[in-house]
C-alpha cells in the first residue's frame, strides 16, 4: 500500500536521498525547493525510464551516469536538470536521435574518485546527436591521462569556444580527443575578442553620425534651393517688409526721374533683371 503521495512545502525538512523513497513508493512526489540548503544525493547507474523517474531533485550523483543504447530521447529527461555534480564518469554511448541534448544545464563538476582510472567524460558513437550543452561545467577531474573523449558523433556541432573550454577543463588538449563540426559564427568570433567588437561598434557609430550629417546638409541645401534663385534672390511671390518697401519705392522714384538706360549700370542686375542672352548685356557706358 502506498502511504505517501506528495511531500512538499516543508522548509525545514531535507530528504538527503529522495531516490530511495521514490524507488519504494513509485508514485511519490517530492519537492524540496522550499529548503535551499538541502543537499540531495542519488546513486548513479544506467539511465532508463525507471531511473529518470527517481532522480528528480537530485543534485549529486554518486557513481557513474551512463546513457547507452537509446533509440530516441526518453520521457522525463528534464529530471536531470537538477544535477550539479557527478562523483564518477559521464558516459553517453551508442545512441540514436538525441538531437540537441541540453539536459545537463546545471552540471558544474564531474570528478572521478581517486583510484579509479577512468575517463571523466566519454561521448562516442551517437548518431543524430547534433549538440551537447554543458554551459555551467567548471571542473573535470580524473587520474586518467585521457579525461575527455568526444568522438565518432558525425552530426555533432560545437563552437570553437566550447571546445577550448573543454581543453582547459581537462588541463590541456593532450588530455582530450574531441571531434566536432565547427559552428563558430562571425559574431561568436567578435564576442570572443571584445577589443575588435568595441572597435567595430565605434566605426559603426562614426559611420552613422557621418550619414546623419550628410542627410541634414542635403536637406538644408534642398530647402534653400526651393526659396532662392541661383542668383541668391528670393523666389516670388515676394513679401517685403515695411523698410524694404520704402527702399524699393525710393529706387522707383529715382529711376523715373532719370533715364533708366544709363542709371547706374552696376545696379542693373539688381533692379532690372534680364536674360543672359539679351543683347543689352553688351551695353557699356
Amino acid at each position: 500500500m502506498n502511504l505517501f503521495t506528495d511531500i512538499y512545502n516543508n522548509p525545514l525538512l531535507c530528504i538527503v536521498n529522495p531516490q530511495k523513497l521514490k524507488m519504494k513508493f513509485k508514485s511519490l512526489y517530492i519537492d524540496q525547493s522550499t529548503n535551499p540548503n538541502c543537499e540531495t544525493t542519488c546513486s548513479g547507474g544506467d539511465v532508463d525510464e525507471e531511473y529518470l523517474a527517481t532522480v528528480d531533485g537530485c543534485q549529486t550523483i554518486d557513481g557513474d551516469l551512463t546513457i547507452e543504447g537509446w533509440e530516441k530521447p526518453l520521457p522525463n529527461l528534464d529530471n536531470l536538470q537538477s544535477v550539479t555534480r557527478i562523483n564518477g564518469s559521464l558516459f553517453i554511448r551508442n545512441t540514436t536521435g538525441l538531437g540537441n541534448f541540453d539536459y545537463f544545464g546545471a552540471l558544474k563538476e564531474i570528478t572521478v574518485p581517486k583510484g579509479k582510472n577512468a575517463t571523466a567524460i566519454e561521448i562516442v558513437h551517437n548518431r543524430g546527436l547534433t549538440e551537447l550543452q554543458l554551459p555551467h561545467l567548471e571542473r573535470v577531474s580524473s587520474e586518467n591521462t585521457m579525461r575527455i573523449i568526444i568522438t565518432d558523433n558525425k552530426e555533432l556541432g560545437m563552437k570553437e569556444a566550447t571546445a577550448l573550454k573543454l581543453y582547459a577543463l581537462a588541463s590541456g588538449r593532450e588530455h582530450t580527443r574531441i571531434q566536432y563540426q565547427d559552428r563558430t559564427t562571425l559574431w561568436d568570433g567578435l564576442l570572443g575578442n571584445k577589443l575588435y567588437l568595441v572597435i567595430l561598434i565605434m566605426l559603426l557609430l562614426i559611420l552613422i553620425v557621418g550619414i546623419l550629417i550628410s542627410v541634414l546638409l542635403t536637406v538644408r541645401t534642398v530647402k534653400r534651393r526651393r526659396v532662392e534663385t541661383k542668383e541668391g534672390f528670393p523666389k516670388p511671390p515676394w513679401r517685403l517688409g515695411k523698410q524694404s518697401q520704402e527702399i524699393l519705392v525710393g529706387w522707383v522714384k529715382n529711376i523715373l526721374l532719370k533715364n533708366p538706360l544709363i542709371w547706374r549700370c552696376s545696379d542693373r542686375e539688381v533692379i532690372w533683371p534680364y536674360q543672359e542672352r539679351d543683347a543689352t548685356r553688351e551695353f557699356t557706358l
